[in-house]
């Protein structure tokens, strides 16, 4: 089973600004899924699969 990290997470493992994850995750170049956040008002989270890290450090290398 796959672990998931956070937007923000990822921005650090990657060096990227969360915002611009966000927009990657938009255009569907990071693989992710959403749940609910478990707070009322808190609209929903990204999560991102632990292994997208390596596929997208990969990816940026060969870019």
């Amino acid at each position: 089973m796959s672990t998931f990290i956070t937007v923000r997470e990822f921005a650090e493992r990657t060096g990227y600004a969360e915002k611009t994850i966000r927009k990657l995750v938009r255009r569907g170049e990071i693989h992710s899924g959403r749940r609910r956040g478990q707070k009322p008002g808190k609209g929903v989270k990204i999560l991102i699969p632990d292994s997208e890290v390596e596929r997208f450090v990969r990816m940026e290398e060969v870019a």
